[in-house]
C-alpha cells in the first residue's frame, strides 16, 4: 500500500479516511465498491477493496482484524500509512444467529460490519425499488432480480454486478435503504436488511457533495445490524 497520506494541508478539503473493505463473495461485492469508488473518483490508495479468503461471518472479521493489527504494526514502523476505518461485508445467508461470535469479535476490536439479510443481493434489489418482502433463500432473492428485466445476465454463476445499469440507480437505492431502516428495521423487523448503503455514505464522505448523485449522510453507527442484533 501507498505511504501517501491524505490530510489536510492549508486551505485544502477537510481530512479524509483511510477504508479497507473486507468483503464476502466471488465477484459481486468487490466489483460493485471498486465500481461505486471509480466513479466517485476516489483513489485507490484511500480505498482497499478485498475478497475474503474466508466465506463465513466469523472467519472474515478474523482475517479483517487480522489485516488492521498488521497495518497498526507497519505504521507504526512508518512503513504504511494508519487505515482509518475497517469494514467486513457480510451476508446472514437466512442465519442471522450465526452471527454473534462475529459481532462480538468486530466489537471487541474497532471494526464495522455491513450486514445483509439474507444476502448482499438484496442491496442490488434496492436499486430497483422499495421493498420488505422476505425471501426464505438467496436464490429466490436472485430470482426476483432477474425478474422485468432487472439483471438480467446475474445468477448463482454470473455474479457480475452490471455497474452501468445499477451505478445510475444508486440514489434510488439510499433513498429505499433508508426507508427499510425507518419503516421496517427500526420497528423490530429482521430480514430483509441491510447496511451496504452506510458503508456508500462513507465512501461519498471522502468526496466532495457536487460528485455525489445522492444526499449523503454523516456515518452513524448505531445504525448498523451488528449493534441492534
Amino acid at each position: 500500500m501507498s505511504a501517501q497520506r491524505y490530510r489536510r494541508g492549508p486551505g485544502k478539503r477537510a481530512p479524509r479516511d483511510r477504508v479497507f473493505i473486507l468483503t464476502e463473495g466471488t465477484a459481486t461485492e468487490v466489483e460493485y465498491y471498486e465500481g461505486v469508488c471509480r466513479r466517485l473518483g476516489l483513489p485507490k490508495e484511500l480505498i482497499v477493496v478485498k475478497k475474503a479468503r474466508n466465506t463465513q461471518a466469523k472467519g472474515i472479521v478474523d482475517e479483517l482484524v487480522e489485516e488492521k493489527r498488521s497495518n497498526n504494526k507497519l505504521a507504526n514502523r512508518g512503513r504504511d500509512t494508519r487505515i482509518d476505518q475497517w469494514w467486513a461485508v457480510v451476508d446472514t445467508e437466512c442465519r442471522p444467529e450465526e452471527l454473534a461470535p462475529a459481532i462480538q469479535k468486530a466489537k471487541d476490536n474497532g471494526v464495522f460490519i455491513a450486514i445483509s439479510d439474507p444476502s448482499f443481493e438484496y442491496w442490488l434489489r434496492l436499486h430497483f425499488g422499495y421493498t420488505t418482502s422476505q425471501y426464505g433463500s438467496v436464490g429466490k432473492l436472485i430470482k426476483d432480480l432477474r425478474q422485468a428485466d432487472r439483471l438480467p445476465g446475474y445468477d448463482e454463476h454470473n455474479k457480475h454486478p452490471d455497474m452501468e445499469v445499477l451505478y445510475p440507480l444508486l440514489p434510488e437505492a439510499m433513498k429505499n435503504a433508508r426507508q427499510v431502516r425507518e419503516n421496517h428495521t427500526k420497528l423490530g423487523n429482521g430480514q430483509p436488511r441491510t447496511d451496504c448503503d452506510l458503508l456508500v455514505d462513507v465512501l461519498a464522505t471522502q468526496v466532495k457533495q457536487e460528485r455525489v448523485p445522492f444526499k449523503r449522510k454523516p456515518f452513524d453507527q448505531s445504525k448498523l445490524s451488528m449493534n441492534l442484533l
